[in-house]
C-alpha cells in the first residue's frame, strides 16, 4: 500500500524525521553532560589525590 503512494511514503519519512531530529538533539545534550560531568568527577578526585600526597610528602616546609 505505501510502496504505491509515493505521498503517503513521503509523509511518513517527513513525520519519523520530525520525531527523530529533536529527539537526537535531546540525547546529544544529555550525553555532553553526562560526559562533562562524569569528566569533572574524575579531574576533581585527581586533584584531591594530588594535594594529598604533597601534603603527606616529608620534610616539606609549609611556611614557606
Amino acid at each position: 500500500m505505501i510502496n504505491s503512494s509515493p505521498i503517503l511514503m513521503l509523509l511518513c519519512m517527513a513525520a519519523s524525521a520530525g520525531l527523530l531530529i529533536p529527539l537526537h538533539y535531546r540525547m546529544e545534550k544529555l550525553i555532553t553532560n553526562m560526559l562533562v560531568s562524569k569528566n569533572n568527577r574524575v579531574r576533581l578526585e585527581a586533584a584531591r589525590r594530588t594535594i594529598e600526597e604533597l601534603e603527606a610528602r616529608p620534610g616539606t616546609d609549609k611556611a614557606n
